[in-house]
C-alpha cells in the first residue's frame, strides 16, 4: 500500500509498468514517437586536411568539428542518403517521428536543399560569401578526453553498412571509425491533457502521480522540471491542500499549462520542450527580453510564496 506513487520511468517505459498503467487509462491516452541517436566516430580517423575546429558563430567553446562540402560531394552525400537501406520496426504501425529530431534520411526526403539549408548550413562559421562551402557536416565531442565525436543531425536508422557508406562520402569521414552505429527505438508518452489532473496524478487513480518525459516534456532540463513540478504537487496531496503551479509566462508554468492541455499546438499533443512558441499564447507577438524579465519576477515570487510549506 502507498499513499503516493512517483512513476518517472521515462520513454523506454518497460512493457510490464505500461500493462500497470493501462489500467487507469484509455487505449487514446498512450501515444508513442520513434526516435533515433546519431553515430559516433573516433577522433583518430578524421582526416583535419578536410575539417576544422569551431562553433556556429563562435558561441561557446571548440567542440565541434566542421567538415565542409563542396556542390559535387553534397550531390554524392545527399544521393547515397535517399537510397540507404534502412531498418523497419517489427511493430506494423505507423513511423512516427519527433519533428525536433528527425532521422538525417527522413530531412532529405523533403527535398534536395533540405540538409544544405537546415543542419548542413554553412553560415556562422568563419566564410564570407565568395569561398562559402555548398555544405557543412559538424560533429561534436563525446567525451572529455575528445577521443570521441558524434555527428551532428545525423539520427539515423539505415542499416549499419549503409551507414558507412554515407559517412565515407565525407571527405574528412573517409577512413572513419565508427565506434557506435545510429539507431532508432521506440518511445512512449502520455496523452497527457487526457490522462492527467490538474495536480499531475492520474484521472484514474489519483495517488499514481506522473514525471518527466513520459508526460510529453522533451529535454534533460524540462523532465527535471516536471520532476520538481510533481515533487511539490505530491507534498501539497499529502498536506490535503491544492496544488498550486507555477505562474503563466514561466518557463515551467508554460510546460505544465502545455502538458495538462491549457495551451494547445496543433491537432495533436506531441512531445515539447520549452521553446519561444509557448511564451508566445497569451497574445504576445513576439519573444522578447522584456518575457524573459518578467518571467524571472514571476517565478522568484511564485517560491517565495510556496517557501512557506516547506519551512
Amino acid at each position: 500500500d502507498y499513499d503516493a506513487v512517483i512513476i518517472a520511468t521515462g520513454p523506454l517505459t518497460t512493457p510490464e509498468l505500461l500493462d500497470s498503467l493501462k489500467r487507469y487509462i484509455s487505449d487514446k491516452g498512450l501515444l508513442y514517437f520513434y526516435d533515433a541517436i546519431s553515430p559516433i566516430i573516433t577522433f583518430d580517423s578524421i582526416d583535419m586536411n578536410y575539417a576544422f575546429f569551431g562553433s556556429r558563430y563562435k558561441k561557446g567553446s571548440d567542440d565541434y568539428i566542421n567538415c565542409p562540402l563542396n556542390k559535387e560531394e553534397y550531390d554524392a552525400l545527399y544521393n547515397e542518403i535517399i537510397n540507404a537501406e534502412l531498418y523497419t520496426p517489427h511493430i506494423d504501425e505507423d513511423l512516427r517521428f519527433f519533428e525536433g529530431c528527425l532521422p538525417v534520411e527522413e530531412i532529405a526526403k523533403r527535398g534536395y536543399k533540405s540538409l544544405s539549408f537546415g543542419p548542413f548550413k554553412p553560415v556562422g562559421l568563419g566564410y564570407d560569401k565568395n569561398n562559402m562551402p555548398y555544405a557543412v557536416v559538424q560533429l561534436r565531442r563525446e567525451n572529455k578526453a575528445g577521443t570521441l565525436y558524434s555527428v551532428v543531425a545525423f539520427q539515423t536508422r539505415m542499416k549499419y553498412g549503409a551507414q558507412e557508406r554515407v559517412l565515407k562520402k565525407i571527405p574528412a569521414l573517409r577512413n572513419c571509425e565508427i565506434v557506435r552505429f545510429g539507431q532508432m527505438h521506440r518511445n512512449i508518452y502520455l496523452n497527457s491533457p487526457i490522462v492527467l489532473q490538474k495536480n499531475l496524478s492520474l484521472k484514474g487513480n489519483e495517488r499514481v502521480f506522473i514525471a518527466g518525459t513520459l508526460t510529453g516534456v522533451e529535454g534533460y532540463v524540462e523532465a527535471a522540471a516536471s520532476g520538481i513540478m510533481v515533487a511539490h504537487s505530491v507534498r501539497a496531496y499529502l498536506d490535503r491542500r491544492e496544488f498550486e503551479p507555477p505562474p503563466d509566462m514561466t518557463a515551467m508554468g508554460l510546460l505544465y499549462r502545455y502538458i495538462t492541455g491549457e495551451i494547445k499546438i496543433g491537432r495533436e499533443f506531441n512531445p515539447s520542450n520549452i521553446n519561444k512558441g509557448l511564451f508566445l499564447h497569451n497574445k504576445e507577438r513576439r519573444y522578447s527580453e522584456r518575457l524573459a524579465h518578467n518571467a524571472l519576477k514571476l517565478f522568484m515570487d511564485y517560491a517565495s510564496t510556496i517557501k512557506k510549506y516547506y519551512l
